[in-house]
């Protein structure tokens, strides 16, 4: 009696589970990549290059638009960051008619300058404007001790910090040694960094020193966007407000204010 041979085993092919093109169905709306980058297109603040997230909240679609803004964006300004927030996903929203949509963007780090010397202190009379270092974080538990260990690591010192949040997204606002190589530490780790030049006023650590220079500033007609303060070893408080338009620095220094040079707050990069 002869054997039957088995029969050979045949591999289950998986149920399809979606499309193959480009095309996106978001709550039962068709949405395509191209809808999506004409939106983009329209916004010289922002770069080309973006990314669709979708993801389930619950039994609802959830469509995540990140873009890039460009180089010369002031990621430190958290009213113009929300205004291009809300004008994007405005935008996105008539054009694509999806149902609900979130934005967010990640502005794109600064190139590294190159090492040199270091720049000679400015002879008296010459103030200027010194760097504060700004990181844009994601409000994402982490970002925070991230960026900081990642300063840590490479032996980069951390004079004041300063934390603007909103719900999607907060501004960093750092002090800190050799600002410049700090922007390319925190570039090559995968943060998003830039230096924003702001005033630094040298003032007595008592009551009224930031009133009088506050009060200068509003006589003088001069619109302080933000600000904070931190005090020195030395007794000294040190005020840096943020102030709208060039030349600032020499109206303080030649009403009295002590503006300090950077290497007054920090270690300077070298050249």
């Amino acid at each position: 009696m002869s054997r039957v041979p088995a029969a050979a085993p045949h591999v289950r092919m998986a149920k399809p589970m979606g499309r193959s093109d480009d095309m996106l169905i978001i709550r039962g709306v068709n949405v395509f990549p191209s809808q999506i980058e004409q939106v983009i297109t329209e916004f010289p603040e922002i770069a080309t290059q973006y990314q669709i997230i979708l993801t389930m909240n619950g039994p609802l679609d959830h469509v995540e638009l990140q873009v890039e803004t460009e180089p010369d964006f002031p990621i430190d300004e958290v009213r113009r960051l929300e205004d291009l927030r809300n004008r994007l996903a405005a935008a996105s929203r008539a054009t694509c008619r999806w149902p609900s949509t979130s934005s967010s963007w990640s502005p794109r780090p600064s190139r590294a300058p190159r090492q040199g010397q270091a720049r000679h202190r400015p002879e008296r009379g010459e103030p200027v404007m010194i760097s504060q270092l700004t990181v844009f974080l994601a409000n994402e538990k982490g970002r925070l001790a991230a960026a900081c260990r990642t300063l840590a690591d490479a032996d980069i010192n951390m004079k004041a910090l300063f934390i603007a949040d909103t719900a999607d997204f907060g501004i960093v606002r750092i002090f800190c040694d050799t600002p410049k190589r700090a922007v390319e530490v925190l570039g090559q780790a995968g943060f998003r960094a830039s230096l924003t030049p702001v005033i630094a006023v040298s003032v007595e650590d008592a009551p009224g020193t930031l009133a009088d220079l506050l009060g200068f500033c509003q006589g003088a007609s001069m619109n302080i966007e933000y600000g904070y303060c931190f005090c020195t070893a030395d007794g000294k408080a040190v005020d840096v407000p943020k102030i709208e338009g060039d030349g600032a620095e020499a109206v303080l220094a030649e009403a009295g204010f002590a503006v300090l040079a950077p290497e007054e707050v920090y270690c300077v990069d070298p050249a």
